[in-house]
């Protein structure tokens, strides 16, 4: 049994407009609706732990500076006119700090010995005019609890409340400068104003050495460990940084006896030590399969446990892939506002069709700058995007206005003929 594969817009909009506590208690509903009425008997689980990245760009600390003097100047302004102080109560800095971001760029290049000193110098500048920037948002907010009387008074404390709450992080930011000059460890690091949950991730991947995000373990229970097998999944588990699949593993154990649910087998992977897991899991599975840790019984068996516990990475593509588990979209509006996202989405367009504006009156073909999608017989490139044929096959070649994807080659010199 599984739920029905609903549109991504409608779970990105359920979890913005609910909440995630709500969607959470919802799927609880949900499996135990499904015990009850729908004959549902969860037998086996299948535990794992995957990697959802937040919606922000690579951090420096320098880049977090410059994003740092910018907020605060643009909030600062904006308290400022509720309290009627100086607009410049928080400077704007963002001039200075670009000429050090640039002169920073062109330094790395150069990648010596001398460059890296230089680099250290020019993000301690940055650093020094942040921490200005914070006393400044500091003595601001300040006047403006001081001034917060009478009509407007609740909205003069929520907007110093978010400036000294930006100011905070800052002064984080700061301090990471700080020990990254003296060439000190950094721990719980601050990779972004806007999402201060998200943190350095590091996995192994060779194609992804570092990750900025978040940790979600997920356990999905099923009727039977068949191929294919599906079920539901329980309200994943989380942590901020990048926390061990056994630091987890407990509270993901409390959601399944919340749910009074004993299982027959629990599959996990290597990730997993087998004292630990033994410990989190006991009294609700009868066996527990830990891969290349702890496989008892059979070989039949122990092949069926594997095949099981695979297909746990696959259901976390398939969440990814189709349910938006790695869009930031899915977890909040914009990182902006509510400081939890996640991965950003594709940046494949297609163009779209020209405006009556766009197509000059009198003119025999459109603007180079836009493709005319509206002719069927021009044979010009409109754009290079993969298309799927009725076959399945996916073909990558230019696409003509008029005609199909997989066009031959001497169709497209017949049509490039009637065009001369």
């Amino acid at each position: 049994m599984a739920v029905g594969h609903h549109h991504l817009a409608t779970v990105r909009k359920l979890t913005r407009r609910l909440g995630a506590e709500v969607v959470h208690e919802l799927t609880r509903l949900v499996i135990a609706k499904a015990r009850r009425e729908k004959r549902f008997r969860p037998r086996a689980a299948r535990i794992d732990a995957t990697v959802v990245e937040a919606d922000i760009k690579y951090p420096t600390d320098a880049g977090l500076a410059a994003d740092g003097v910018r907020a605060l100047a643009r909030e600062g302004r904006k308290l400022a006119a509720k309290i009627g102080a100086k607009r410049t109560a928080v400077r704007d800095r963002s001039r200075a700090v670009g000429v050090r971001m640039r002169a920073l760029t062109r330094t790395i290049r150069r990648r010596s010995g001398e460059a890296k000193a230089e680099v250290l110098e020019l993000t301690k500048q940055t650093g020094t005019m942040l921490r200005k920037s914070v006393k400044e948002a500091r003595a601001l907010a300040a006047a403006a609890r001081s001034r917060a009387r009478g009509r407007g008074a609740r909205a003069k404390l929520k907007a110093a409340r978010a400036l000294e709450d930006l100011a905070d992080r800052c002064e984080k930011v700061t301090e990471q400068i700080t020990k990254r000059v003296k060439d000190e460890k950094i721990t719980d690091r601050l990779v972004s104003l806007w999402d201060p949950d998200a943190r350095p991730i590091r996995k192994g991947k060779l194609g992804k050495p570092n990750e900025f995000g978040y940790v979600d373990q997920l356990c999905e229970i099923t009727q039977n460990t068949k191929p294919g097998a599906r079920g539901f999944i329980l309200p994943p588990v989380s942590q901020i940084g990048n926390p061990a699949e056994n630091a987890l593993l407990p509270q993901t154990a409390e959601q399944l006896r919340a749910l009074d649910i004993t299982l027959r087998e629990v599959m996990v992977d290597g990730g997993f030590t087998t004292q630990e897991t033994n410990t989190a899991l006991e009294g609700l599975a009868d066996e527990i399969y830990i891969a290349g840790r702890q496989e008892a019984g059979s070989r039949k068996t122990r092949r069926r446990r594997k095949r099981y516990r695979t297909g746990a990475e696959g259901r976390i593509s398939h969440l990814k892939r189709g349910y938006g588990c790695a869009d930031p979209a899915s977890k909040a509006t914009t990182a902006t506002k509510s400081g939890t996202a996640g991965r950003p989405s594709p940046t494949t367009q297609t163009p779209t069709p020209p405006s009556a504006e766009e197509i000059r009156p009198g003119a025999s073909e459109p603007s180079p700058r836009t493709p005319d999608r509206r002719t069927k017989t021009g044979c010009e490139p409109q754009y290079r995007h993969p298309r799927r044929h009725q076959s399945g096959i996916l073909t990558g070649h230019d696409v003509y206005p008029g005609e199909v994807a997989t066009r031959s080659a001497p169709a497209r010199a017949r049509c490039a003929a009637r065009a001369g």
